[in-house]
Order: structure tokens, then C-alpha cells, then sequence
């Protein structure tokens, strides 16, 4: 199926207020949140109103905090907006989405108030109530690590000293609405690719992973649609070297990019983002 869309260190006291919720811990300095799996996708635990709602963890959802479908939130106290955005999905279909406030939420032993979320409209699957995007993740540091299943959120200080992160692979991205945009360079085409770095990429054939092309951008793949090719060398920002990959053709319309990595890179290395620096830092496991 493919869905396109926390070790403890020195207590410090953190009331934080960002535009889109407003976070207080007397002793945040990391939060640790189980990450577990439907069919592949990357699921965290949200506490509302005595609710517990399954949200899917979504890197390629850029323009999103929490997003909520609208059977999971019909129980819920919130506050809708006046306000309604657009959202594309890969084949460049529209979906109007209302955004609303939710008081108080808590994720792991994060406790959130005035928290602006929206509406999830997307097909998601059976018992996913939503999706988790990088308006709320892009707040922290963020470690993602499918190998222990879990999801860790730091505050945005100094770099946490115990994960020794001067011996990680450093990768640099560009961060823009459409999400973690990496540039590869693949022997087979003559020019860089540009690839989302999406968790919400989840794709294997028999338990085979594999990322996505996209033939629309790239005319080496015109007759290629629906069939899968494999290269010896997929290089990342000329330090990572992802070796063997596979990759799907597909024809979709939406984003503008030539490609697609989520569960591929996801369940090989451990990654260490830091969004206001455009930077990634990676580990093999």
C-alpha cells in the first residue's frame, strides 16, 4: 500500500508558545513517543478529551500539524475557524480542509493547549484517525527510529550530547511546502533528482521496500510506467550512498518532484532532523 499524502538528559524549564499551540513542562528536555505500524505506516498515540487517537506519522505532510477525519473529531470539543485551505493530493485532486481548536491535547508526556489542528480528509486506513505533519514536528529536533519504534521529540537547543551525532552521515535538504526535499544523483539520468523524504511513502512487494519515480518529470522513464527498476547507486547531497534501491514508476501528477523515499530509507537508517538548519543526520542501523 502506498499512502501519499523518546533517554533522558539535564531537566530544563521550557513554556513555549508557537503560532500553532502553546507547550509548558517544567522538565521537557526529551520526549519519547512509541511509534507503532498499520500496514506499514508510522502510527503515534494522541490523548484528546479522554480520547485515544491512533495518528499516523506524516514527513511528507508539510502545511499540517494534526490532522483529524472528521468521524475520529465529531465527539470532540473543538473550535472551527473561518478559515479553509486546498490541498492536492498525488493526482492533483482538491480536498477543502477547515482548520479548529483543540484546548488541550497530550502526546507521550507532552501536554499541549490551544493546539490549531484540521481536518483530515484523505482515505487513510482502518483505525488511523489522522496524521501528524511537519508544522507540528518542525517545533523540536526530531529522532525517528523505526529499529526501536520510536519517535523522539527534543526542544531546540543544543544537540543532544548522548546521541553523539558528529559521527552521523550529515545530510543537507531544502525544506519547502511539499515537505524534506533531498537531491540524488542516479547514474541513469543526466540530471539531479529531487526527492520527498516521505514516511507516508509506504510501499513493498513481498516484503521488498522500494521508493517511487515519478515518469511525468522524467524522460528516461516515458515508456517505463508501472514497472520497477533497480539501481546499483542512489548517492544523497554527493555523502550518502543508499546502494541497491528499487524504485516503482508511477505517473502521478502531484508534487512537483521527480520521486518519493519514505519506508525504504526509514527502516534502514536512523534520522536526526533539525529543520531550522536544513539539515538531516543519518545512521545506519
Amino acid at each position: 500500500m502506498i499512502i501519499l499524502a523518546l533517554v533522558l538528559v539535564n531537566s530544563t524549564y521550557l513554556s513555549s508558545e508557537t503560532e500553532f499551540f502553546k507547550l509548558e513542562d517544567e522538565e521537557f528536555s526529551q520526549a519519547v513517543i512509541p511509534l507503532s505500524f498499520i500496514e506499514g505506516m508510522p502510527i503515534v498515540e494522541v490523548k484528546v478529551q479522554g480520547k485515544t487517537l491512533k495518528i499516523f506519522m506524516d514527513t511528507g505532510a508539510d502545511r499540517a500539524t494534526i490532522k483529524i477525519r472528521p468521524d475520529a473529531a465529531k465527539d470532540l470539543n473543538v473550535e472551527y475557524l473561518d478559515t479553509e485551505k486546498t490541498s492536492l493530493d498525488v493526482f492533483g485532486e482538491a480536498n477543502k480542509e477547515r482548520d479548529f481548536i483543540i484546548p488541550a491535547l497530550q502526546i507521550g508526556k507532552l501536554k499541549l493547549t490551544s493546539f490549531v489542528a484540521g481536518e483530515e480528509l484523505r482515505d487513510l486506513p482502518d483505525g488511523v484517525d489522522g496524521t501528524m505533519g511537519n508544522d507540528f514536528l518542525k517545533q523540536f529536533y526530531v529522532l525517528i527510529d523505526y529499529k526501536k519504534a520510536q519517535l523522539a521529540l527534543y526542544p531546540k537547543k543544543d544537540y543532544p550530547k548522548n546521541l553523539n551525532l558528529k559521527k552521523w552521515k550529515q545530510i543537507n535538504f531544502e525544506h519547502s511546502n511539499i515537505g524534506i526535499i533531498l537531491s540524488a544523483k542516479i547514474e541513469a539520468f543526466e540530471r539531479e533528482l529531487r526527492f520527498c523524504l516521505d514516511s507516508g511513502c509506504v510501499t513493498s512487494l513481498s516484503g521488498k521496500k522500494f521508493g517511487l519515480l515519478y515518469s511525468n518529470f522524467l524522460p528516461e522513464l516515458a515508456d517505463k510506467n508501472n514497472s520497477f527498476l533497480t539501481y546499483d547507486h542512489v548517492l544523497i547531497d554527493d555523502e550518502l550512498d543508499l546502494g541497491r534501491t528499487a524504485f516503482w514508476v508511477v505517473d502521478f501528477k502531484e508534487p512537483p518532484i521527480d520521486g518519493f523515499l519514505g519506508d525504504v530509507f526509514f527502516s534502514k537508517y536512523r534520522v536526526f532532523i533539525d529543520f531550522d538548519a536544513e539539515t538531516l543526520f543519518v545512521k545506519e542501523f
